[in-house]
């Protein structure tokens, strides 16, 4: 009677470890999920940027102001139906402008000492179409195409003149992934808030004006753009 007594309690001993070391492993995989859960869906994106406006020589804004690059903040929200492999994103930005200078006159271009301000508004539609072959990939380069139109308003102690211009833009640029600067916290932050990744955005633009508005005559606002950028992703 007692050798089964015996190996009754090795059997239950036996698997009373089997069930604890069960219990550990599965312990130790859901450690390593959350500390580096799966991407969430990508579906919103905003940003802040600022742009080195560069407007083409020779003109009445150069006349004034100088050819110098110009600063445009703007602020920029978009939607990404498709974010896998192929990234596509439709968005708007809108931003703000403002320049001193001293006026010019017409006929004889002297400078005088009346202070003059140049204030722009842009406004931005379009879309951008980007490389994402892999989650957390490094670098996502993309290209932009849309329409604009600004608000400019220009104004002195003794006169003042305002309008709208609408035009095209289009130009590349790169998207360098920040999480993986500090991957644990970005993972955190896409489990907690939703914040899928965060880049930072370097890219050139061209623009021109539609001749409907580039026959006005009154403000040349064709040129180029630098711009650098905080992207985050939803």
């Amino acid at each position: 009677m007692a050798k089964p007594k015996m190996r009754t309690i090795l059997t239950t001993l036996l698997i009373c470890l089997a069930l604890g070391a069960g219990a550990l492993a599965p312990q130790g995989a859901s450690a390593a999920i959350v500390d580096e859960p799966d991407e969430s869906p990508k579906w919103a994106t905003a940003s802040l940027s600022i742009s080195w406006w560069f407007p083409a020589e020779s003109n009445s804004y150069t006349d004034v102001y100088d050819s110098t690059g110009k600063a445009i903040w703007r602020l920029h929200f978009g939607f990404v139906p498709i974010a896998r492999i192929v990234q596509l994103e439709f968005g708007a930005s809108f931003g703000f402008h403002q320049k001193g200078a001293y006026q010019v006159g017409v006929s004889s271009s002297d400078v005088s000492g009346e202070n003059v301000m140049m204030t722009m508004t842009p406004f931005r539609w379009g879309m951008k179409l980007g490389f994402d072959p892999l989650p957390e990939f490094p670098v996502v380069p993309y290209g932009q195409l849309g329409f604009d139109y600004i608000l400019w308003r220009e104004h002195s102690s003794s006169d003042s003149a305002k309008g709208g211009k609408g035009g095209w833009h289009y130009g590349f640029g790169l998207a360098l992934l920040l999480d993986k600067l500090e991957p644990m916290q970005a993972s955190r932050n896409d489990a907690n808030a939703g914040l899928n990744d965060a880049f930072l955005t370097i890219d050139g633009t061209k623009l021109d004006y539609l001749p409907a508005w580039q026959q006005e005559n009154v403000l040349d606002l064709t040129g180029w753009q630098l711009t650098v950028g905080l992207k985050l992703d939803f």
